[in-house]
């Protein structure tokens, strides 16, 4: 089958014309694409910045609020009047009073500190990482068999 002039110069017209097209068609899309994701990226960073920035400052208001509870802790005694007494002797009556005043005083500080702050929870430990505050129903409770922490201190987590 042989095509005519006509139908020669035809083809070649509409070749001439969509091919270029063609071409232009896919330059645009990929500069757009290009550009949407150097937008996207440079979003993405500064989200994360700002994100970094809020977990920071987050951080330093939680250590301010725990020092500062610390230090009205401190400051008071409370500690020492929260734990059972040893080798205390005297009115038993007397003894569970101050006892309980000082547990209240500690909770209350505790309490004001966390709500304040919106702050889930404040643990006082001794120095081997055993819990004073809050004690659980037992009377036992130690940070070391926390497995966050255990998953912390190996590096896992």
């Amino acid at each position: 089958m042989k095509l005519s002039i006509k139908q020669k110069l035809i083809i070649f017209s509409a070749l001439l014309i969509l091919v270029p097209l063609l071409l232009s068609a896919i330059v645009i899309i990929q500069i757009v694409n290009n550009n949407i994701d150097g937008q996207s990226a440079l979003s993405i960073e500064k989200d994360a910045r700002v994100a970094e920035q809020l977990y920071q400052n987050r951080q330093l208001g939680i250590v301010q609020v725990v020092q500062n509870a610390a230090q009205a802790i401190s400051a008071q005694g409370l500690l020492e009047s929260a734990q059972s007494p040893a080798n205390l002797q005297g009115n038993a009556g007397l003894t569970t009073k101050i006892q309980d005043e000082g547990k209240r005083k500690l909770d209350d500080i505790i309490k004001t500190a966390l709500q304040a702050n919106n702050i889930d929870f404040i643990v006082i430990t001794d120095s081997k990482v055993n819990i004073i505050v809050p004690r659980s129903a037992d009377g036992g409770g130690s940070l070391k068999e926390n497995p966050l922490l255990i998953a912390l201190q190996n590096g896992a987590a």
